[in-house]
Parts: structure tokens; sequence; C-alpha cells
């Protein structure tokens, strides 16, 4: 059971509770996911599917509360480049 009161929201059991019966849905419908922690009270879902990668961040407080959930949609136009496009990657995005 979960409540939305201004902007959190609330969940039986701790925001954990709530990731952890995400990822159980997310298994259910055999979507590919990986987690990562970039900050320290935040919890990041990577899903992957056909077209699509998607970034959704999960803010938590004590473990009590989700003080705030963001989703960031990333859509392929379905262009396919070769292989000369990793060159571009490393000109453009290396230190």
């Amino acid at each position: 059971m979960e409540i939305v009161k201004q902007g959190q929201i609330y969940v039986l059991g701790g925001c954990h509770e709530y990731v952890n019966r995400f990822l159980k849905k997310l298994e259910e419908a055999h979507i590919w996911y990986s987690i990562d922690k970039p900050l320290p009270d935040s919890i990041q879902v990577l899903v992957v599917v056909p077209g699509e990668r998607w970034e959704i961040d999960f803010f938590f407080d004590d473990g009590v509360e989700c003080s705030n959930i963001w989703v960031e949609k990333f859509k392929s136009d379905g262009t396919i480049f070769d292989r000369d496009e990793i060159e571009i990657l490393f000109k453009d995005f290396s230190d």
C-alpha cells in the first residue's frame, strides 16, 4: 500500500520494500534491469527494453519514505552506426 503526500511516497515497509516490489514486477515481466547507487541516499535502476533505456532513481530518507522518484527515458530513433562511431565516442567524451 502506498500513500502519496505532498510529493513524497510513503510506503508500508519503507522505501526499500517499495523498490523490492518494483524489481519483482520487472522480473515477473521478464524486463532486464541493473542496479546502481550513484548517490548516498538513492538507488538507480537501469531498465533496458527494445529501443529504449530508462533510468529510474529512487531517493530515500532513512529507508522510511521514498522522498522522490525520477524517471528519465532515452529513446533510439533506430539509426545503426558502424564501428567508426566508436572513435567519435572517445573523441567527444574523453577527459
